[in-house]
């Protein structure tokens, strides 16, 4: 208010300025017209001068060019009469100048035919002299000046005082004005006092200021009607504040909500609050928040008034089916004794499509404070916090538990999806090795289901994967575990099963699938598929072998005519040991004639469209080809070559690098470095051998590995990041752990 104050105040100068200088530019405006017009008419009086003088000139003509011996006594005679001076001239033709408030024309004469019979020897037309007349008004053009600047002294004073009495009179209203609101606003010490501020008084005599003021009494009255104490001001302040949705308020949002009406209560009398929200399809959770223990006898009486409002609500939306009351209650010493009829609810509602959540909030005040306008403005606000609180919160668990249900299941059939096959896959392992037991993992593939996604479409496709899914679930025993691995995969882990029971149960689970049909536009599909399976310990002491081992049986039932499963035989196991074995040797062989060879894979800025990282994979020259990580990477974990890959690679991939300033390298790294004690000094080493920046280099570590690993982990980031390296997660989100995991 006080810049407004100022601003006044300068409008006051400038409109004295302003008015000055109006006066001054109209006073000077007038003062040149009167100077230009002198000038016009002295000008006007020099023409017509010499048009006076062209006519007696004429009439003198022949007394003056006729008679040659016209003595010079006569010249002055005439000139006399005239009032002018005869000069012979060159001039061609008639002109008016002027030079120094001085006049000056020409007169020219030419001969004519009557002038020949004298002159011989002249022609007509030629020029027979010419007289240059001049007419002084010095004297007349000084006056005038002197004139002016009298008229200009004399005159000046009028505008200047007729300005400033006219913005003395502007800048005593406004200044009546200015003192009118100071005293207003200085009597203004809350909110009440706002009702006792006087509308300001116009009459400026300027429309353009009454319109100002007018619109300056409209927002008065409107403050007045929405103006809010500073305590309760104060209070909204801490409700936004609140707002705020951790995961402790997720946790504990019943707590959360019983302090929130416990500070309302500082400012509003709030005897209970309440909500009701879906929970399922059509159950509903009616909770009640008391500052104050209830007796029974108002319980019932809420609950049931409550109740009744809530399905009145509810029953253009959903069948209101179950309701569940839970009570909440904050500490007090003394029991809430009050009349229901003096209770006013106020609700707010809120219906959501995606999630399907839907809920009432509300609260119970006393209905004198309902009847105020601030007050009710400040319990709006206090469900529309409520409503977004609880609604938030029921939203988020409804959520989370979705993202759990759906970070281990295939969104199609509902089975496990492969992460958690791998993770359950690992456990069997280790819970077969301690109890010394056997078990099975299957792996099934539907034969030819690209043709049948090709010809009648993915909505027929999904709908068959769903039903073969549940064929296999209502073939296998009570606690096999089945999973949907990729596209037309699944895959079964069998607890204690040799290899004759999962022989005959992946044959059963195959006919069963040859037999099951879809309905699809009065046609009838049906579907074949081929099984592969591996027993531990007999085809593999790890998770790896067991189902490379089961792949490999699938290829083979694939090959020799589908439909099928085979029983696996000692030469099937020698195959696949040999090709294991033979891999093994390339890759020792590889690394001891230093063969790994990182490739780099451009990472692009989509902003700008420039590639200033790389992430570095690994590959072996074979010498004929080049072979991808993943098909030797289990084989060099397993027989403890992957170090040596990753020192490598490293080596050569900065090598490169230092040929490349300002390059960022992503680098995979395999878990057991993290267990390496001598892993860390050599990475410092190489990277200072070539001269690298340490924050040009960002490790890479995969979530689904290093997660069982927190505090190896940890102690090892902690170690790299102090020297300047970064990391990264690689996979990230495969676990349902993700969110801890990048936190710590």
């Amino acid at each position: 208010m006080i810049n407004n104050i100022k601003t006044t105040f300068r409008l006051k100068n400038f409109i004295l300025l302003l008015i000055i200088c109006v006066s001054l530019l109209t006073y000077f405006v007038t003062i040149f017209l009167f100077y230009y017009i002198q000038q016009k008419n002295i000008k006007q009086i020099a023409i017509k001068e010499y048009e006076r003088c062209v006519k007696n000139i004429n009439t003198l003509e022949s007394e003056f060019f006729k008679n040659r011996n016209l003595s010079t006594n006569h010249i002055k005679q005439v000139e006399k009469a005239l009032g002018l001076k005869f000069t012979p001239s060159e001039l061609k033709q008639q002109e008016l100048m002027s030079e120094d408030g001085v006049y000056r024309f020409s007169l020219e004469k030419r001969y004519d035919k009557s002038c020949l019979s004298c002159h011989i020897s002249k022609k007509e037309d030629d020029l027979a002299g010419s007289f240059l007349v001049t007419i002084d008004f010095k004297d007349v053009i000084s006056s005038s000046k002197k004139l002016t600047l009298l008229f200009f002294i004399l005159l000046s004073p009028i505008p200047i005082f007729g300005a400033i009495f006219l913005a003395s009179i502007v800048s005593k209203r406004i200044e009546n004005i200015k003192t009118q609101i100071l005293k207003e606003i200085d009597n203004i010490n809350n909110v009440k006092d706002l009702t006792r501020v006087e509308e300001i008084k116009k009459n400026t005599i300027f429309k353009e200021l009454d319109d100002i003021f007018d619109g300056l009494n409209r927002f008065l009255k409107k403050t007045r009607e929405t103006a809010v104490d500073r305590d309760i001001l104060e209070f909204e302040i801490k409700i936004l504040e609140k707002f705020l949705i951790t995961s402790e308020v997720i946790r504990d949002w019943r707590n959360y909500v019983l302090s929130l009406i416990v500070d309302m209560n500082k400012i509003i009398e709030v005897q209970l609050a309440f909500s009701l929200f879906r929970v399922n399809e059509n159950d509903f959770c009616l909770e009640f928040f008391w500052t104050k223990p209830p007796s029974e006898e108002l319980k019932e009486y809420v609950e049931k008034l409550i109740e009744i409002r809530c399905k009145n609500f509810y029953s253009q939306y959903c069948h209101f089916k179950a309701i569940s009351i839970h009570h909440s209650v904050a500490p007090s010493d003394r029991c809430e004794i009050f009349h229901p009829s003096i209770l006013h609810f106020e609700t707010k509602s809120l219906i959501l499509d995606e999630p399907k959540i839907g809920g009432i909030v509300g609260v119970g005040i006393n209905t004198k404070d309902a009847e105020d306008k601030v007050k009710s403005l400040v319990i709006e606000g206090i469900l529309t916090t409520l409503l977004n609180v609880i609604g938030s919160v029921k939203a988020i668990a409804r959520y989370n538990k979705e993202l759990e249900y759906y970070s281990t299941r295939d969104n199609i059939t509902n089975l496990f999806n492969q992460r958690i096959f791998w993770e359950l896959l690992n456990y069997e392992v280790a819970r077969g090795r301690r109890h010394n037991y056997k078990f099975a993992v299957v792996i099934i593939d539907l034969d030819n289901f690209k043709f049948l996604n090709d010809n009648f479409g993915h909505d027929i496709g999904d709908s068959f994967l769903s039903g073969v899914a549940e064929v296999i679930k209502k073939n296998v025993r009570l606690g096999d575990i089945v999973a949907r691995y990729s596209g037309d995969e699944f895959t079964i882990i069998m607890p204690e099963t040799d290899s004759n029971e999962a022989y005959n149960i992946s044959k059963r689970i195959l006919e069963k699938i040859e037999n099951f049909t879809l309905n699809h536009k009065d046609k009838q599909i049906n579907i074949t598929a081929s099984a592969g399976y591996a027993i531990f310990p007999d085809h593999g002491d790890d998770a790896k072998e067991l189902f490379a081992f089961a792949d490999t049986m699938l290829f083979k039932s694939k090959t020799e005519g589908k439909n099928k499963v085979l029983k696996p035989s000692d030469e099937d196991i020698y195959r696949v040991n040999k090709l294991i074995s033979e891999k093994s040797f390339q890759i020792t062989r590889a690394i001891d004639e230093n063969r790994i060879i990182p490739f780099f894979q451009p990472i692009i800025d989509l902003k700008t469209g420039s590639i200033d990282f790389y992430e570095v994979l690994c590959r072996i020259d074979m010498g004929d080809k080049i072979i991808s990580a993943y098909e030797f990477i289990e084989i060099a974990e397993k027989t403890g070559n992957i170090i040596k890959i990753d020192y490598i690679m490293m080596e050569n991939a900065f090598n490169i690098l230092k040929n490349h300033p300002g390059k960022t390298l992503f680098i995979n790294l395999s878990p057991k470095s993290l267990i390496i004690t001598e892993f860390i000094p050599k990475v410092i080493d190489t990277t200072k051998r070539y001269g690298i920046n340490p924050e040009n280099i960002v490790f890479e570590l995969t979530e689904r590995d290093t997660v069982r690993n927190l505090s190896i982990l940890e102690k090892f980031v902690a170690n790299l990041r102090s020297e300047g390296y970064k990391f990264a997660i690689d996979d990230f989100g495969s676990g349902f752990s993700s969110y801890d995991y990048i936190k710590r």
